[in-house]
């Protein structure tokens, strides 16, 4: 039963430093925003956040304009992510 646990502790922390060593590093730039800021996976739905805010919108209006242009688009191999 002891050997049990020292292979359940050791598997377990394998596990956990090898979780860090997969990480990959991002190609996108950080985004700063002043005032407010649209941020999806598809470019048309951002647009129509950013819409939003420029008509005096909150963000909650604007994240609800983008998750109704989201849903509404065909995504053709349903990765998500941009298209």
């Amino acid at each position: 039963m002891d050997q049990y646990l020292h292979m359940k502790k050791l598997f377990f922390a394998a596990l956990f430093i090898s979780s860090f060593s997969f990480a990959q590093q991002t190609q996108k730039p950080p985004l700063h925003g002043k005032n407010w800021m649209a941020i999806t996976g598809k470019p048309l739905a951002a647009t129509a956040g950013s819409m939003i805010f420029h008509k005096g919108g909150n963000a909650v209006d604007a994240s609800c304009a983008m998750l109704a242009a989201t849903c509404t688009m065909w995504d053709v191999l349903s990765w998500g992510g941009e298209t």
